[in-house]
């Protein structure tokens, strides 16, 4: 699972640049896949040999933490050993416009697993979860 909000965005502001340039059909077909969203989740999968659901989540402030939970329920379903969960945010000239200041690379992992999974191991926990749930803080307008 992946959190990132930018991610792609210098991606896809370059295709949509070119499309109004010199029209659509002036788009690479290799260039294409880097527009999705996924395409972070997708890498890591493919260069880590990573299989089973793979997600990217880019809904905000809340990201990260959803990404954690989308990590931990095929693990409490039973039908993952462990996952690993990605935050990426990118610092390039896109994103130092969108965001109105310059911002830094950041990257982030963890690797969830059961704490008898990691007791096994003899890893010593660094966090918990012990639950998830996500609320409304505004009214819907």
């Amino acid at each position: 699972m992946v959190s990132t909000n930018l991610g792609n965005a210098d991606s896809v502001c370059e295709a949509i640049d070119t499309i109004v340039r010199e029209g659509v059909k002036s788009l690479s077909p290799l260039g294409l896949p880097q527009t999705s969203s996924n395409v972070v989740a997708g890498c890591v999968a493919i260069r880590y040999g990573l299989r089973g659901p793979n997600l990217t989540v880019c809904n905000g402030i809340t990201s990260g933490l959803d990404a954690l939970a989308w990590a931990r329920h095929p693990i409490v379903a039973g039908r993952a050993e462990a996952g690993v969960v990605v935050g990426v945010e990118p610092a390039n000239d896109v994103t130092a416009k969108l965001l109105g200041e310059q911002s830094t690379d950041a990257a982030v992992s963890v690797v969830l697993e059961p704490a008898d999974a990691a007791a096994c191991r003899g890893s010593r926990p660094r966090a918990t979860i012990a639950g998830y749930a996500r609320a409304r803080t505004s009214p819907r307008r």
